[in-house]
């Protein structure tokens, strides 16, 4: 679902079936400068286990939010450019880390 809130244009899905927020920034008429796509999880997790997941993968990243919770996400830059398949084969990335996400034991 196409959503805006405070000028900020989100899409909101489901991968893994969890929800992912993918968040368009810097936006105008020629397009947009970068794409995050992003889940927040409430499982509470330590900095060591966040720094293994960020040494251990590549694209996406694990970080621990000001509530304590998850955040797990991947950006694309896009200025210049992208095309479709491009964000499409970025999903892809995030939906199998995902699944990588819920298996990782440092």
């Amino acid at each position: 679902m196409a959503t805006s809130k405070d000028n900020k244009k989100y899409v909101t899905t489901k991968m893994r079936n969890f929800n992912v927020t993918v968040s368009f920034y810097s936006c105008d008429s020629e397009g947009c400068g970068s794409i995050q796509f992003i889940s927040w999880f409430s499982d509470k997790v330590n900095l060591d286990w966040v720094n293994a997941w960020n040494d251990r993968w590549r694209y996406t990243k694990a970080a621990i939010d000001k509530d304590g919770d998850l955040s797990f996400s991947l950006d694309v830059l896009a200025s210049g450019g992208v095309t479709i398949e491009n964000v499409k084969e970025n999903a892809k990335v995030f939906d199998y880390l995902l699944d990588e996400l819920t298996k990782f034991n440092p």
